[in-house]
């Protein structure tokens, strides 16, 4: 909230009513804000005047104090106004300060302005900025589906080769079977085709039960 001072001190002095300390922050504000454009001066002001008004003063001339005309008014008059308010703290006097200060401390003013201005990030670059960060997760999504489309692909297509090599294979490897030419050649294939069945049978009873004796 102030920048002009240590706030925690600031409201420890309030609840301890430590007038000295009190007047010592708000001349702080003063000379830290000497136009009054920021508004911490006011703040202080209205703060004081609310928790401890017993703090201002009837305001009295000071007879080491003194008034320029407006011709020879510069920034160690505007310091030495700061110096008699702290003496005689008078809310009356207020309206003086603020109107040298205001004369004198131009430059100091336009200084901050530009400072602050500075500082204001402008209204292209905070939308510009999500605007990237939205875009790269999306590219690396993108990313992420091509790749992971070209290795089912790649898996779909080591298949299908796997497959075809197979078929190959069980083409070319299994014997082609004589074809019996004649009568003869026929009834012998089929005694030997039935032999051979009653081969395996015999070979897979006995498998199954070898204690078993043939009949």
């Amino acid at each position: 909230m102030f920048t002009s001072f240590d706030e925690n001190a600031f409201w420890k002095a309030i609840a301890e009513k430590d007038m000295l300390h009190l007047k010592v922050n708000t001349v702080s504000a003063i000379r830290n804000d000497p136009t009054f454009e920021r508004g911490e001066t006011t703040k202080v002001l209205d703060i004081l005047e609310e928790k401890v008004p017993e703090i201002f003063e009837p305001e009295v001339w000071l007879e080491y104090e003194e008034r320029l005309d407006r011709d020879k008014w510069d920034k160690g008059y505007f310091t030495k106004l700061t110096y008699w308010f702290q003496e005689n703290f008078a809310k009356s006097r207020i309206d003086y300060i603020k109107e040298v200060g205001q004369a004198v401390h131009k430059d100091t003013a336009k200084k901050y302005a530009a400072s602050m201005s500075m500082n204001k990030p402008t209204g292209q670059n905070p939308t510009q900025a999500p605007e990237k960060k939205r875009k790269l997760p999306l590219g690396g999504a993108i990313a992420a589906v091509a790749a992971l489309v070209l290795l089912v692909m790649l898996l779909a297509t080591a298949q299908t080769l796997h497959k075809v090599t197979q078929t190959r294979t069980s083409g070319t490897s299994r014997p082609k079977q004589l074809q019996p030419q004649n009568k003869r050649d026929i009834l012998r294939h089929k005694s030997i085709t039935n032999s051979q069945h009653q081969s395996n049978e015999l070979l897979e009873m006995s498998r199954t039960n070898p204690h078993r004796k043939g009949d």
